[in-house]
């Protein structure tokens, strides 16, 4: 392994993305580590409903969402999924300090700015990756 790079994650992602422009969500797919576990929907409703019946491990979001607020569906994801411990990550183009804080405050793990090379952005997901592993190795390791 080289000084620097980060272990490959080892189990699948179970990866949800939610950008309503669907080339967008093609990119972001292309770029995650192989074998992850994808699903792309364009709405927050969407979403929502999809959290229903599947918890992902990372949420990936863009805040600038047609049907919502981003940082209210935040809010409403880690209503949904904290028990579960989903990561969200958001990949947007606003980038002011104060919406960052915002994302960060309602419960955004992470917080890319675009134009995101592929290379950046399939690195932080491996490394939320393994912050999940990580956590869940620590679930399975506490005396019940």
């Amino acid at each position: 392994m080289l000084h620097g790079s980060i272990p490959p994650v080892l189990m699948p992602l179970r990866v949800l993305i939610i950008d309503g422009d669907a080339s967008r969500g093609r990119e972001l797919t292309s770029a995650l580590p192989k074998g992850s576990v994808v699903d792309v929907v364009s709405s927050s409703t969407m979403a929502l409903s999809m959290l229903e019946s599947n918890t992902p491990d990372i949420v990936v979001l863009d805040v600038a969402q047609s049907d919502t607020d981003g940082v209210r569906l935040i809010r409403q994801i880690r209503e949904r999924l904290m028990p579960e411990g989903s990561l969200v990550m958001v990949v947007t183009a606003l980038s002011s300090l104060p919406m960052k804080i915002a994302a960060m405050e309602a419960g955004a793990d992470d917080f890319l700015v675009r134009p995101v090379t592929p290379g950046h952005f399939h690195q932080q997901v491996r490394l939320l990756g393994k912050f999940k592993q990580l956590d869940a190795s620590r679930a399975a390791d506490e005396p019940a």
